[in-house]
This record gives C-alpha cells, sequence and structure tokens, in this order.
C-alpha cells in the first residue's frame, strides 16, 4: 500500500496537523500503511481537501497544476505526504478518474512512481465500458463467423456440415462465455440484486453492444433514463475499478454514501474493496452507515480547536494499541455512531424531546390511575392515546393490557 503520513505545517484552517495512517501497535500490520481511511468531520473540516491534496501531489511535483478548480492549493512548504513505495495514482469522485503523467520525484524519505496518462469522465456513456464494448464486440465477430457457415452449409443443401458447424459454436460457446456474463456473474449482479434487476447478457441486436442494459424480474429493460441515481452511482464509480485491474493504488472517493439507500451503504464499502484488492482508499463521509464499514483505527475524524484549527480527535487512550481504543464503529448501533463517533450531543429533534415529555406524563397519569383502581384497557381514549404517540416513538407499547 501507499501513504503511510500527511503533514501540514500551515494552510488556512490546518496548523501543524500530523495524520498517521499506519496500522496501531498490536496489530498483525503494525506500521504498515492502513488500506484504507475514512475522513469524518463538521463541514468545513477538510475532508475533501485532503483527499484533493493527495491528488494533487501528483500534479505538484510534474509541475502540472492547470485544472482552474483548485484556486488554492497547499504549497509543498507547508505540506509532507510520505509514501511507502513506488505507486501510482488514481482518483475517483463523482466527476472524473484520473491516471497521472510518469514522473519521479525523490526527496529524503521516500520515493514516488506516477504512471499512465489517461483522462475519463465517469459519465454513462465514457466510465471504462469502451473496454467491456470491445471484448463483446470480438466475441461476437467470433459468434457470427459460425452463424455464417451454418448459414451457407443450409443453403448449400449440406446439413451435415452445417450440424458440424453447430457443434463447434456450442463447444467455442462453452469456452468462450461472453464478457458481459463476468461482468454480470462477478461484479454487477451481486450489486444490483438489491434494486431487483440484473444485467441482460444476451445479445438481440448490434445496440445491445453499445451499452449496458439491465432488466428486472420480468426479464424486461429498463432504459438508462429511467435507472435511478443510486444506480447510476455506482455503475458510474466501479466501473473504472472493474475494468482497469489496478494494484498497488490509491483511490480517493468523496461521499460515497451519495444517492443510496441505507441498506447499499452497509456494503459499498466492502464493493470497493472487493472490486480493487491492493490497493489504498481514501474515503470522505457524512454518513454514520459508511462509517460502520471501519475499523477505529481507519477513522480519521477531523474538529476545529478553540483557535479554529483542525486537529484529529484522538480515539485511543494512552499508547496507540489496538487493546486502547474506545470505540469500535463495526459494533455501535446508528444513532450511538451518530452521538459517540460523529458527536451529535442529541438523541433526536425537539419535536421527540416534545413528545418524549408528553408521553411520560400521560404515562405517569394512567399509573396513578391504576394504582387508585382503574381498570385500564385499550379502549380508553387515554390509553389509546398513549399507544399511538408510543408508535410514533418508534416503541411497541405494550400500556393497557393489564
Amino acid at each position: 500500500m501507499i501513504i503511510k503520513k500527511i503533514h501540514i505545517k500551515n494552510h488556512q484552517q490546518f496548523k501543524d496537523l500530523e495524520l498517521d495512517l499506519t496500522y496501531p501497535a498490536g496489530h498483525e500490520k503494525a506500521g504498515e500503511p492502513l488500506d484504507k481511511v475514512c475522513f469524518i468531520g463538521q463541514s468545513g473540516t477538510g475532508k475533501t481537501t485532503l483527499l484533493e491534496e493527495i491528488w494533487l501531489f501528483s500534479k505538484r511535483h510534474k509541475g502540472d497544476l492547470s485544472e482552474s478548480r483548485y484556486t488554492n492549493p497547499i504549497d509543498s512548504e507547508n505540506l509532507e505526504i510520505s509514501a511507502h513505495e513506488n505507486y501510482f495514482f488514481e482518483r475517483v469522485n463523482s466527476a472524473y478518474f484520473h491516471l497521472q503523467n510518469t514522473s519521479k520525484y525523490y526527496n529524503e524519505e521516500a520515493s514516488y512512481l506516477y504512471d499512465n496518462t489517461q483522462l475519463f469522465s465517469l459519465s454513462l456513456e465514457n466510465n471504462g465500458w469502451e473496454n467491456i464494448q470491445e471484448a463483446v464486440e470480438k466475441h461476437q465477430q467470433e459468434v457470427a463467423k459460425y452463424s455464417f457457415a451454418i448459414t451457407k452449409a443450409f443453403r448449400n443443401q449440406n446439413h451435415q456440415l452445417a450440424e458440424e458447424y453447430s457443434k463447434k459454436l456450442e463447444l467455442w460457446e462453452k469456452e468462450n462465455e461472453t464478457p458481459l456474463s463476468d461482468l454480470a456473474e462477478n461484479y454487477l449482479n451481486p450489486i444490483l440484486k438489491d434494486f431487483a434487476l440484473e444485467v441482460k447478457t444476451e445479445l438481440e441486436s448490434i445496440k445491445d453492444v453499445n451499452q449496458i442494459n439491465l432488466i428486472n424480474k420480468n426479464l424486461e429493460v429498463i432504459p438508462q433514463q429511467f435507472w435511478s441515481t443510486g444506480i447510476k452511482n455506482i455503475i458510474a464509480r466501479t466501473i473504472p475499478l472493474y475494468t482497469h485491474n489496478f494494484e498497488n493504488s490509491i483511490i480517493c472517493i468523496d461521499e460515497p454514501e451519495t444517492s443510496l439507500y441505507p441498506d447499499i451503504q452497509r456494503k459499498i464499502i466492502d464493493i470497493y474493496s472487493r472490486l480493487a484488492p491492493n490497493n489504498q482508499f481514501f474515503y470522505a463521509t457524512h454518513s454514520p452507515i459508511i462509517a460502520s464499514s471501519f475499523e477505529p483505527w481507519e477513522i480519521v475524524e477531523l474538529k476545529f480547536d478553540e483557535e479554529g484549527y483542525v486537529y484529529r480527535d484522538q480515539y485511543w487512550e494512552g499508547e496507540n494499541h489496538v487493546d486502547n481504543y474506545k470505540y469500535d464503529p463495526r459494533y455501535l448501533r446508528w444513532d450511538s455512531i451518530l452521538q459517540n463517533i460523529f458527536d451529535l450531543e442529541n438523541d433526536g429533534s425537539d419535536e421527540r424531546k416534545e413528545l418524549l415529555q408528553k408521553f411520560a406524563n400521560l404515562d405517569n397519569k394512567l399509573k396513578e390511575r391504576k394504582r387508585k383502581g382503574d381498570k385500564l384497557s385499550k379502549e380508553d381514549p387515554e390509553v389509546q392515546s398513549l399507544m399511538k404517540m408510543g408508535k410514533q416513538l418508534g416503541w411497541d407499547t405494550k400500556q393497557g393490557n393489564a
């Protein structure tokens, strides 16, 4: 893996911020760079800035800072990124995907290698699908050769030859499945099953080669204009990982939860890791569900100190050892993650607090009535009111059954 430390000396909200991105003592990989890192924190603490700086680090050292949207990068005197070994860079977000120019930069601590100059738009029209399309076209061309030979034999009344070609085609297709089958079985279908969709692998026309076709359980093709934003987002972000077979690379993903339902958020980090193993991932998120996919030492929570500078909130007590971490987001409920990891002080809205108070008052009133000998039943208006409030609060109240 790649980056093991980031040190920002003085830049805007950062002042002498040093991030150790290695496994802690007691871990089997102690001292090695983390496989994945998750930046969390309030808006403005610099999560996306860190993702951009990881990417810009390569461009800075090859003298290319031409992209206008990066108007205020951290100058090299104030930024130090320590690498573990040679690598090349990728960046993945909702818009672009980068592989950096071949270039070498050496400093006192490490050497860096950037390779393969390309720029991909992560739209559905240009996101790596052309690689799959080329393989599918070659496959179909081979099928067409056999089909033409079979048709020609039948026209010449040579049924024996036609039968021979048919058997050869059948054998060839068994030994050479369509690239769409691998894409469906080993990549998209395990993801799309949560949307009740799957990839159409049978090609009926040349148009089927030019795009990904999804079908529902009734085998009906769902046109791309009717795909949900979540489906488009997942496919756009994951196809490059499937098609390019990255190794020893850095992949930065900002807000992986975007447009994804909670059950998909629970799985998306594992999906990325499975599609591109042996790489280092950097994420920035506001989602407690995404955070629950990380070990505690993989979480980097950024906070503001009293002077307005960003610091890393320390999750361990004493030595940075696996046994000394206070929280493990993998074992916490979502509300516990919000309170303990994301520092949400309240467990609900003001309206919830008001309803809780009403519930408590009415519950005490009913207990007092019961103490005085009243027989409570579900038909009692006050019991019905209490049960309704309990349902609104997400509880299964048993009041009134006595």
